[in-house]
């Protein structure tokens, strides 16, 4: 994948190789067969390159990743050798914080934030991202890793923590996606969804909406959402308002997994 600055003409229009957006006072941006991602900072960006960069990482990356062919999800996965776990949701829902437990209990990190699936396989197949995860300072301590080494992203206001030894360069299949409720419930558990609903969760969670615009590529995505939903358990994670309570959701998590 090749990223440049560049100019994007305004008069340029989005096809099947080629997806177009901007961010007003940031950036315009070209996103072609999945290999080049042509940036334009507008004059009144101010240079702000870490809102650039946080951008590229995620949304950009993630319309290229889709023109491969790839759903991805706004999510965290780790995985152990029965495969792969994913944890779905906005920012700070905690999926980090999931993943990272599940790091010092043994499980290998495959990616944080930006998920990548084919969901030609059955069961559908995780590709592994960069090994960091990005998190809240509280997250950060609870890590054990060295606070000095960790760059904080003033964006966000999350630190990149560095999971070298943890990481997986492996595709790993799916055994299940967690879709994180963003209200709190006054219990932690795993519930069963209905098969539309799965469906309309994973695309709500789905990374570079914004740069779906033609109606083949809004079908395509709809048919990725479906077959990731019917190869895959889908379920909904509740979780209590604490992070003291963090441990009742680990532990219905891997009931669930069981």
């Amino acid at each position: 994948m090749y990223i440049r600055l560049g100019s994007v003409p305004e008069d340029r229009k989005p096809g099947a190789d080629c997806a177009m957006g901007c961010v007003d006072g940031v950036l315009r941006v070209s996103v072609q067969a999945g290999r080049i991602i042509t940036i334009e900072p507008t004059s009144d960006s101010g240079g702000n390159l870490e809102l650039i960069r946080t951008i590229t990482q995620s949304e950009l990356i993630a319309a290229a990743l889709r023109q491969r062919g790839l759903l991805v999800l706004h999510a965290s996965c780790v995985a152990n050798g029965s495969g792969a776990i994913a944890f779905v949701g906005f920012s700070g829902w905690g999926k980090s914080t999931l993943a990272i437990r599940f790091l010092q209990k043994g499980y290998r990190l495959l990616s944080d934030d930006v998920l990548p699936i084919c969901t030609k396989n059955c069961p559908p197949l995780a590709y592994p991202s960069h090994p960091f995860v990005k998190a809240k300072e509280y997250t950060l301590m609870e890590s054990n890793k060295d606070k000095k080494k960790h760059s904080k992203n003033k964006v966000s206001g999350k630190s990149e923590i560095p999971f070298i030894e943890e990481f997986s360069g492996q595709k790993r299949k799916i055994r299940k996606i967690y879709i994180i409720e963003g209200k709190f419930r006054k219990k932690s558990e795993v519930r069963i969804m209905e098969n539309s609903e799965q469906i309309f969760e994973v695309m709500k969670h789905t990374w570079a909406n914004s740069l779906v615009s033609r109606p083949e590529d809004r079908k395509k995505h709809l048919k990725m959402s479906k077959e990731l939903s019917q190869k895959t358990d889908v379920k909904v994670l509740s979780r209590r308002k604490s992070i003291e309570n963090l441990k009742s959701v680990i532990e219905v998590v891997k009931k669930d997994i069981k």
